[in-house]
């Protein structure tokens, strides 16, 4: 069974290979996986964008993400400086989301004085180092050129962030999602000769 990674490896360009998969009675060829992939970019376009950038590094594709997130600041009535800012703290926030170093990203740390697992003190558990409210108002400071208070933002820009931050994390899944039923349904027939 092919992974969600590996079909956006299998479609990215640097790493494109020109053999099949071979698995079960049939192949699965980069063509089929660039086949699989426009499906799902059809109803959730942000969402393979957002794939493409975690999964293969793609710059593009963050460049692409940051527009369209800049864009909807813009909507809500950001004035361009600070949308864009917020675009790129987004973007990175959902497609680079640096790895604990204290658990190495797996959330729990073994305790040799008790002999079991612990969640991570440092991550919560979440295997990714979480960003603070004050370090997300301070980043805005330094990439806007302007002072903005921890206070300024929670209340101004907080709320408009995290909203983006869930839409896209909302759309990423919704793309996932429907990548692996695509790539089972595509399976299923290669594995019944009907493809």
């Amino acid at each position: 069974m092919l992974t969600i990674e590996r079909l956006f490896t299998m479609t990215n360009i640097k790493s494109l290979n020109i053999g099949a998969i071979t698995g079960g009675k049939g192949l699965f060829s980069s063509e089929d996986a660039l086949g699989v992939v426009a499906v799902v970019q059809l109803s959730h376009p942000l969402g393979v964008k957002i794939l493409e950038a975690k999964i293969s590094g793609s710059e593009y594709a963050m460049r692409i993400l940051g527009k369209a997130v800049t864009r909807f600041f813009v909507g809500k009535g950001y004035e361009q400086s600070i949308a864009a800012a917020m675009g790129f703290m987004v973007v990175r926030e959902v497609c680079q989301v640096p790895i604990c170093s204290s658990c190495n990203g797996v959330g729990e740390r073994y305790s040799k004085k008790f002999n079991q697992l612990f969640e991570c003190q440092v991550c919560h558990g979440t295997g990714k180092i979480l960003l603070t409210k004050n370090h997300l108002a301070n980043q805005l400071s330094v990439l806007c050129n302007k002072t903005i208070s921890n206070h300024v933002f929670n209340t101004v820009y907080y709320d408009d962030y995290m909203q983006a931050v869930d839409l896209m994390y909302g759309d990423e899944q919704r793309a996932a999602t429907l990548a692996r039923r695509t790539l089972d349904q595509t399976a299923l027939e290669i594995d019944l000769g009907i493809a």
